[in-house]
């Protein structure tokens, strides 16, 4: 039997990742305008995909272990650590397309990278949601 408590560790320090990711969104539009309005959606999945894990976090379901089993419990860690991964790719995207250029790379590479590691968070929360709601039944 796995600990319940991973799970809920595993969301608590995605949501710290989500926290650093937004900060590093915040700078990175203050030096490159041509990206508010792609890292406006992209901020915006991140507060959904917080608010899902919160309540995944919260669920008494989830934390007493009683109605998950052990390979869903896996998928959810894998899930996590997935989303974990793209918020690090995402970082460095931004990390990549700072500088005197910044604006062209952005334009040229930066825009599609991030959209498409955008899609991705979108689909490993929709994922969440759809184990959310499956405890909930």
């Amino acid at each position: 039997m796995m600990d319940p408590l991973s799970i809920t560790t595993g969301c608590l320090a995605l949501m710290g990742t989500i926290g650093q990711t937004s900060i590093a969104i915040t700078s990175f539009v203050k030096s490159c305008r041509e990206a508010r309005k792609d890292l406006a959606e992209v901020a915006r999945e991140l507060s959904e995909l917080k608010l899902v894990l919160e309540l995944l976090e919260g669920d008494q379901d989830v934390e007493n272990d009683k109605i998950l089993p052990e390979s869903l419990q896996r998928q959810i860690l894998s899930i996590l650590s997935n989303c974990n991964g793209v918020l690090v790719k995402i970082e460095a995207a931004l990390e990549k397309h700072r500088g005197r250029v910044g604006d062209i790379r952005w334009v040229v590479t930066g825009k599609t990278e991030v959209a498409n590691l955008r899609q991705s968070l979108e689909a490993y929360r929709c994922a969440l949601n759809l184990v959310l709601e499956t405890v909930t039944l």
